[in-house]
């Protein structure tokens, strides 16, 4: 359920030390300090009053612009109902926040097609029975560089947010995802990727069915790797 995803991304960094400051949740990170009860409980909690919430508000400049990467990477917001689009058209979103407080889970991000199945899986999207990526080294080792390197930055992020050109930094950002994603997931899955994780990324369709295909920390740190390489 692509619409929930950034729920994971919004755990992260609201149960981590001093959400609303940059260095506090980066912090979690870099030390690895990452609690997946906790996280799971809070994710857990959020169920049964989704349209009431935003996770995705109420953040710092730095996991604002990192969860509309991470919302938008796939596709862009399409608003199919005309007063929306009239009360939005004339309106522009100046900083990322007020961009992030617009949104709406409904503007395509919902697979809610049959709406009879969707009220029977929406509640699996909050559940977790393989937990989480706390257990993969590999990944934890990853994100803990990744945000250091963040960490070190903040105060050119926080340049660029003031001076307007993080939308061509973000606009770029999310054309090297959207091609390192598109690489290396239709990639076949790596026979001696080492992980004790059972968690996956994707499927693959086969004559007999379809069959889990890349582990989970496998798809993310390649198509890293991957978007790295388009920069």
């Amino acid at each position: 359920m692509n619409g929930f995803r950034y729920y994971l991304f919004s755990a992260l960094v609201k149960n981590g030390d001093q959400p609303q400051h940059d260095p506090g949740w980066l912090d979690t990170l870099i030390t690895q300090r990452m609690d997946e009860v906790k996280l799971q409980n809070w994710i857990t909690e959020q169920n049964g009053h989704l349209q009431q919430i935003k996770p995705l508000t109420h953040f710092p400049d730095a996991p604002s612009l990192l969860s509309w990467l991470i919302v938008y990477h796939h596709r862009l917001p399409s608003l199919h109902v005309q007063k929306e689009i009239n009360n939005l058209k004339d309106h522009t979103s100046d900083t990322i926040t007020l961009l992030l407080q617009r949104l709406k889970q409904d503007w395509v991000y919902e697979n809610r097609q049959d709406e009879k199945q969707y009220q029977q899986r929406v509640s699996q999207c909050f559940e977790f029975p393989q937990g989480l990526l706390s257990q993969s080294s590999v990944w934890l080792t990853a994100l803990s560089s990744a945000a250091n390197h963040l960490k070190q930055h903040l105060l050119l992020f926080m340049e660029v947010m003031q001076n307007g050109s993080w939308r061509l930094i973000a606009h770029h950002a999310r054309l090297c995802l959207m091609l390192g994603d598109h690489h290396y997931s239709s990639q076949n899955n790596d026979p001696n990727w080492q992980t004790n994780i059972n968690l996956y990324a994707n499927t693959v369709r086969e004559p007999n069915g379809i069959r889990l295909k890349q582990k989970l920390d496998e798809n993310l740190l390649n198509v890293t790797e991957a978007a790295r390489n388009v920069v």
